[in-house]
């Protein structure tokens, strides 16, 4: 009796039931049907990321939008906490996480940030520039905004530091030259602020060469111009001719990029001439005198020469660990690597110098 049937028999029909289903497909059948699954699975997915991919375009053509809009200064880099806008490119970006952060921040200052998570603190910057082991092979969407990765920027800062800092002769020289372009300047005026520089004179490179360098150190960036002193872009020259563009750029002006602007801060003078004064501590007194000297009036190398002659701090230990003793100049140098000191018709006290000089006797008052 059917009624009599223990639960397990039951089972066991159904299974037979459904095998007998299955066994009424014919493989050409069963291969038919998974294909035509197969091929709505695809077509639904591959409808499904169009959908996505068009509503993250459009999401990130607006944020980029308005991440011009807020941060855009005018014409080149405009420099706010890490951010800068490229107007060669019509892209926002930033030097690290923490300024893209601080670039999103609410127009309410004082409105608390931790109600946002860090995705959407950044979404008005977008895409990582993608690490690279070559900076020429660094790039960042133009139809993007995004920020630099903190160890790309390192490298970056480290290539220009290493263009600064290569020639003792040239190297403030090309600190003024980034210190300068803080704001967009016309080259010719880049070039008559080098040769009125203190030091130029002393160099056998023209002025181009200390902007050529930093330009292609990461230092600079290039922007050409019009007779108006607006920025000819890529948008501006699509359809030109050669010489048409040739007609259109007029000059052109140089800004300092946020690697370059790194470059300055870590090194400006009064930094340099602290850490020089906390070196070698047991000199630092024979430095203040030495400035202190130079201050009153541009002095010889042999003025110099008397005031330290026989001094004791003038010994030291060699590598071996022998006493040495050490020419006078070498304080000279010291403090003109630390941009506290400049020759003019003899040796002075830098502006940097006399306001440090002056920073300390106020302390000590």
């Amino acid at each position: 009796d059917a009624n009599d049937a223990s639960p397990d028999s039951t089972t066991a029909l159904d299974a037979s039931a459904e095998a007998a289903d299955a066994v009424e497909e014919t493989p050409e059948e069963v291969a038919a049907r998974e294909a035509a699954e197969l091929a709505e699975k695809k077509e639904r997915e591959a409808r499904e990321a169009a959908e996505r991919a068009a509503a993250d375009e459009a999401a990130r053509e607006e944020r980029a939008q308005a991440a011009v809009e807020k941060l855009s200064k005018g014409a080149g880099w405009a420099a706010q906490a890490g951010v800068y806008y490229d107007a060669s490119h019509g892209v926002v970006k930033a030097t690290s996480v923490s300024a893209a952060k601080q670039a999103a921040r609410p127009a309410d200052e004082d409105a608390p940030t931790d109600e946002q998570t860090e995705d959407e603190l950044v979404a008005d910057l977008t895409d990582v520039a993608r690490e690279s082991d070559s900076l020429d092979d660094i790039q960042v969407s133009e139809a993007d905004a995004g920020y630099i990765d903190p160890v790309v920027f390192g490298r970056m800062v480290a290539k220009v530091t290493e263009a600064v800092t290569r020639n003792p002769l040239q190297r403030e020289l090309f600190y003024k030259v980034l210190s300068f372009c803080q704001e967009s300047k016309p080259l010719r005026e880049i070039e008559q602020m080098v040769m009125a520089l203190p030091g130029f004179e002393r160099t056998s490179a023209n002025a181009y060469h200390f902007i050529a360098v930093m330009e292609n150190a990461g230092g600079l960036e290039r922007f050409e111009l019009d007779d108006e002193g607006d920025v000819v872009d890529d948008a501006r020259k699509a359809g030109l001719t050669e010489d048409e563009i040739d007609d259109l750029v007029a000059e052109y002006a140089f800004m300092t990029t946020p690697a370059g602007q790194a470059v300055v801060e870590q090194h400006t003078p009064r930094a340099r001439i602290i850490e020089l004064l906390g070196l070698v501590p047991e000199r630092r007194d024979t430095y203040i005198e030495l400035m202190e000297f130079l201050a009153e009036e541009p002095r010889t190398y042999n003025e110099v020469t008397q005031l330290l002659d026989g001094r004791d701090v003038l010994w030291h230990l060699d590598s071996k660990g022998n006493p040495e003793l050490m020419q006078p100049s070498v304080f000279l140098d010291k403090l003109h690597d630390a941009a506290a000191i400049e020759w003019q018709q003899g040796w002075q006290l830098s502006e940097e110098g006399r306001a440090y000089l002056d920073e300390l006797k106020s302390v000590q008052n």
